[in-house]
């Protein structure tokens, strides 16, 4: 590392004619560097300067060096963006991903980067400080590497080291960082913020886009808990959230305890947050915002901002007619990476018009000249604040009227009449619904996140929107013949397209009708699952009232919430009482008003039920919310499903394996008996996702288990584990049976299941196959339950003779999954010199039960009963799920435990008592060790009896 002399002459030797110079970008632009160079700007000839988003004054696009500097960049400040716009400056849009490879290639190589850095530690390693984004690779492409040597950069943890001998020439000087401007809230940025707040679960991964926007709404996480970051920009409020403790980066299923950034913008105080904080990783962009990489986040939300978008859900991000402003930045990196991840959600946020209310933002089509940066395909959630757009999977005629719903009320008349024109909505939606009034609800938003009773599922009520046309459509044929009549009179038989309009399409600012819906998932449809309005008398003192719950989810207390929130809403508005017609039959409608103050009176034109209520009784009376159902009687049967299939006979490693399929032969003969003779729902497989399995496995290892499994290899090259020419098809079957029984219990068409499958899973790791084990069925059916169902809390109980490791490995850090091991000690699995994986008693919410050879039942009970049991007062499972090994059983070659087959059936009985004390008895079980096969037969065909005959 050679000083860089005051002479001409030393920088004519390193910047040669026609070079391309690499200038540091962010908060970290050499100023310094900068000022020389521009001092010898006349000896320069035909120089390309290059960067990206720079903080504070960039002398050198001013029209004086137009003759011999050369500015291209990859995003827009107002100077740069007027230097552009005169021809002084180029413009490269690119997604900040792809720039570190366009460095390294011969697209775009650097021949001089000028860098900042900070001083040399005791190893002889500076620091890039909170630019490391395309900068390292920028140094690590330059032919000559100029820094600025400057004690006031942060000293950062990541790739942001250099080694001095990567340095060519320094320069001292000691200027503090770039501030960026301060990014303030206001009004409608706040209510973006709340409804922001309610699409982000609490164990998120947060990535946070340039701009004022994002950057406000997502200071509504505070309240959040266990978030984490993985985002190319780290801001003054993401630095908020760490220091609240929103963000504490435990339930991160990658990169966890750490927050994965590239590079800082913001105050003085967050670039000292940054310095020597090793909670905070910093790392080039080309890995930060590798779309696979962030998809690797489970739970990934990415919040960009968007210039303008139209009505389809196209983005229009850094232009604005044929003028750029901005850049592409990492939105579509972010966006496409959130999509991919396990329970991912892309959101883009924008207020609905121009700072001052002139200009719609939202457009029937971009303006000519204006280029789509996220394309309709990509976008999935879009909030402004007059609500949430959700786009995914959804035709254009649905997301014209989401998106015409979120505009500004005195825009989507025109918007409407847009999609008219364009033949995208048709005509007899003919104006577009209003939204609820300022004050209505307390928060000022409409969209609310449910609990309802002890029930585990996701819900959520606002206000029905045109948009909701099919999804009442969907309501309609899921009735029951009774229930159309009581709700209609007739047994009306049909719900067209513009007959259901009138039923979504209210005027919400004079009549009111509430939905509550159940998301199936993240990002899939949502279903509706109750609807409450009520219809304004034209005296406007009462109103009529009605409600329809579905048929699946009565008793849950779904009218008494709606019921409570149509009673706010009518007394801000002045509407005094409500009135109901109701049949004679109805009697559950009856009792619901009854229950509210209702009085009920013969109607003067027929038979119905008149009731009359008070607004003020309804409020009172609904004060302490919604009640949830009483449990079933204890002598209500229970539906079972089971599954088993000959498909897991074809993964056949060879003769000497005790894993093998004559094992499972004898057990299926067995378990089809039972089975029958129980009345048991037979349950189906497929085969399980990529994206599924990468919520509980590495990429990098589905690709090692299709290169060993294709190439013919006998055994996992991460150790033990058998495989043959089918293993990889057989495991994603065994594994996607298990996601179908998760789905036939939370879905109530079973209350208990057994899964027999083959290989078992147990012992898989994120990134390792173990034992008989390829896939972690159990692991996989947690995570499923959690991102497809909403599930908040999983029990996963393990009584198979060996440990289950690989579960434990898996959730160890997640507060969300608790996991029981009762297993016996001093055999597999071993984790370094002799040390069983098992043998403490685990922390946080893992609790193992090493168990000594020939404990028998007792000791293990004890542990269920006595240890596990009350655990559960205070981690409440919504969901019971069960490693069914039958490996302890006596006689087995593998274990000496010498458990009998009743054992099983007690082990079952007692883990399903913990599930109808929280679970509603909800209990999965599937099938891991048994090497026996008469024994094995024997102790499933036990348990499955004790499934069903419970406690």
């Amino acid at each position: 590392m050679e000083k860089l002399g005051s002479s001409k002459d030393a920088w004519l030797k390193i910047i040669r004619p026609g070079s391309r110079v690499f200038i540091g970008s962010g908060a970290s632009v050499p100023r310094a560097l900068i000022e020389k160079l521009l001092s010898v700007a006349d000896h320069l000839r035909d120089v390309e300067l290059v960067h990206i988003h720079t903080l504070g004054e960039v002398p050198w696009v001013t029209p004086e060096y137009a003759d011999v500097l050369r500015t291209n960049t990859f995003f827009l400040t107002p100077e740069v963006g007027q230097a552009v716009l005169e021809g002084r400056a180029d413009y490269t849009p690119c997604s900040l991903s792809e720039v570190p490879k366009l460095f390294t290639s011969t697209v775009l190589p650097i021949d001089v980067a000028l860098v900042s850095v900070s001083p040399p530690d005791e190893h002889g390693k500076v620091s890039l400080g909170v630019s490391v984004d395309v900068v390292r690779a920028a140094v690590k492409s330059a032919r000559v590497v100029v820094a600025q040597v400057n004690a006031r950069v942060p000293r950062t943890y990541g790739e942001s080291q250099l080694d001095v001998s990567e340095i060519d020439y320094f320069l001292k000087r000691d200027l503090a960082p770039v501030e960026a401007p301060k990014a303030h809230s206001n009004e409608v940025r706040r209510k973006i913020g709340v409804y922001l707040a309610e699409l982000v679960d609490d164990g998120s991964t947060l990535q946070v886009g340039i701009g004022v926007t994002p950057v406000v709404a997502i200071q509504a996480l505070k309240h959040h808990k266990h978030l984490g970051i993985h985002s190319g920009m780290f801001c003054e409020s993401l630095m908020e959230l760490m220091r609240c403790g929103a963000v504490d980066n435990s339930r991160k299923h990658f990169m966890s305890g750490r927050s994965v950034v590239s590079h800082a913008l913001g105050s003085r105080k967050l670039y000292r947050f940054t310095h020597e904080n090793p909670e905070i990783e910093f790392r080039s962009s080309a890995w930060v915002n590798d779309p696979g990489i962030i998809a690797m986040n489970q739970k990934m939300v990415a919040v960009n901002g968007a210039r303008q978008i139209d009505i389809t859900g196209q983005v229009v991000r850094d232009s604005a007619g044929h003028e750029f402003h901005g850049g592409i930045g990492a939105q579509i990196d972010f966006v496409r990476g959130a999509a991919a991840s396990p329970g991912g959600r892309p959101v883009h946020v924008m207020p609905s018009t121009s700072s001052d209310g002139k200009i719609s933002r939202i457009v029937a089509s971009p303006g000519e000249g204006s280029v789509v940066a996220s394309a309709r395909t990509d976008v999935h959630y879009v909030i402004t604040e007059y609500g949430v757009a959700c786009l995914r999977g959804r035709s254009i005629r649905e997301r014209a009227l989401e998106m015409i719903q979120i505009a500004h009320p005195k825009f989507r008349e025109a918007l409407m009449r847009g999609a008219h024109e364009r033949g995208w909505i048709p005509k007899f939606v003919s104006v577009a619904p209003t939204s609820l009034q300022p004050g209505d609800t307390e928060s000022g938003v409409e969209f609310h996140r449910l609990s309802l009773g002890d029930d585990s599922r996701p819900f959520f009520m606002r206000p029905l929107h045109a948009s909701d046309i099919r999804r009442l459509q969907e309501f309609f044929y899921s009735h029951s013949e009774e229930t159309i009549r009581n709700r209609y009179g007739y047994l009306r038989d049909s719900m067209p397209a513009d007959s259901a309009y009138k039923l979504v399409g209210v005027d919400q600012s004079v009549d009111l009708a509430l939905g509550i819906f159940e998301e199936r998932g993240v990002g899939r449809e949502s279903l509706l699952r109750s609807v409450g309005r009520f219809y304004r008398d034209a005296e406007g003192e009462e109103a009529e009232i009605a409600f329809v719950v579905h048929d699946e989810t009565r008793r849950m207390g779904m009218a008494s919430r709606l019921f409570r929130e149509l009673a706010k809403v009518a007394k801000r508005r002045g509407i005094r009482g409500f009135w109901a017609e109701v049949l004679p039959g109805n009697r559950p409608m009856g009792e619901l008003f009854e229950r509210f103050g209702g009085k009920a009176e013969r109607s003067p034109d027929g038979d119905e039920l008149i009731y009359r209520m008070k607004v003020a009784t309804v409020l009172r009376l609904t004060a302490g919310g919604a009640k949830p159902s009483s449990k079933k009687s204890a002598s209500a049967k229970v539906t079972i499903g089971w599954h088993g299939s000959e498909e897991y006979l074809r993964h056949a490693t060879g003769p000497n394996e005790v894993e093998n399929p004559e094992r499972y032969r004898v057990l299926l003969a067995a378990l089809e008996k039972e089975a029958k003779k129980l009345g048991a729902v037979p349950l189906p497989n497929r085969e399980i996702r990529r994206e599924e399995l990468l919520r509980c496995h590495a990429a990098h290892y589905l690709d090692l288990v299709h290169i060993d499994v294709e190439s013919l290899a006998d055994r996992l090259r991460t150790g033990d584990t058998p495989i043959c020419a089918e293993s990889e098809e057989v495991a994603k079957l065994a594994a996607g049976a298990g996601l179908e029984a998760v789905a036939a219990v939370m879905e109530g068409r079973v209350e208990r299941a057994f899964v027999a499958v083959r290989p078992p899973g147990h012992h898989a790791t994120t990134d390792r196959g173990m034992g008989f084990c390829i896939y972690n069925n159990i692991a996989l059916m947690a995570r499923h339950a959690q991102e497809e169902f909403g599930v908040n809390r999983v029990l996963i109980v393990d009584w198979d003779v060996h440990h289950g490791n690989g579960t434990q490995d898996i959730f160890f850090a997640d507060e969300s999954v608790f996991f029981f091991s009762a297993h016996q000690s001093g055999i597999f699995p071993f984790s370094g010199a002799a040390e069983e994986t098992g043998a403490g008693p685990g922390m946080g919410t893992n609790m193992n039960l090493p168990l000594p050879l020939g404990s028998g039942i007792e000791r293990m009970l004890s542990g269920i009963e006595d240890q596990l049991a009350p655990a559960m007062e205070k981690f409440r499972p919504a969901l019971v799920l069960v490693s069914a090994g039958f490996d302890a059983r006596l006689g087995d070659p593998l274990g000496d435990l010498c458990l009998t087959d009743e054992d099983f059936a007690t082990l079952t009985r007692a883990v399903v008592t913990i599930a109808e004390r929280w679970a509603k008895g909800r209990v999965i079980s599937i099938l891991e060790g048994g090497y026996d096969p008469d024994g094995l037969a024997k102790a499933a065909v036990s348990h499955l009896r004790a499934l069903q005959e419970g406690v």
